[in-house]
């Protein structure tokens, strides 16, 4: 049985792959790096792969989500992003249950265990209702983004650098 609100199929999801940290394996590091590469199993490739095909687009997250706010900010969007949590729906778990039953903007952020290979990233637009899909044009992203094949972005040819945060301490 699912209990939801019409009101909530109507919000505009935005829904992209995200990379996360247990995905990688540090092969290298330096004083300000981190130097990574993809520690996924072939299977899970694979799988992804064939659910979303054999080209992918690698976008710079930050300056995506800045270009994402200052629009969202011009349009009067409200919004939330955040990854999905992963759930055994043949489970009723408290966590999940209290965000259905609160009608928040949790509900959103949550989905079967079966689809966690997905590492999912959303962005929900709260304060919208629409009945067809919603086109917002947050300009062009070509200088922060790069098209790969699949196979070769998850392969050993590419790694990812990830900058090491700093420590600051008050003396």
């Amino acid at each position: 049985m699912n209990f939801r609100k019409n009101i909530n199929e109507k919000r505009p999801l935005y829904c992209m792959f995200a990379i996360v940290g247990d995905m990688l394996k540090v092969v290298k590091e330096d004083e300000k790096y981190y130097y990574t590469k993809f520690d996924l199993p072939k299977e899970q490739i694979d799988k992804m792969i064939r659910e979303f095909g054999d080209r992918l687009i690698f976008v710079n997250p930050s300056q995506f989500i800045d270009r994402i706010t200052k629009t969202f900010n011009e349009k009067g969007y409200a919004y939330r992003g955040g990854m999905v949590k992963y759930d055994d729906y043949n489970i009723n778990s408290s966590a999940r249950m209290s965000s259905y039953k609160n009608q928040g903007t949790d509900i959103y952020f949550w989905k079967d265990k079966y689809f966690e290979n997905q590492y999912e990233y959303r962005i929900v637009l709260t304060n919208q209702e629409v009945d067809e899909a919603l086109i917002v044009n947050i300009g062009d992203i070509s200088d922060i983004s790069t098209i790969f094949n699949a196979n070769e972005f998850f392969s050993d040819k590419f790694e990812i650098r990830l900058r090491k945060k700093l420590n600051l301490s008050i003396h």
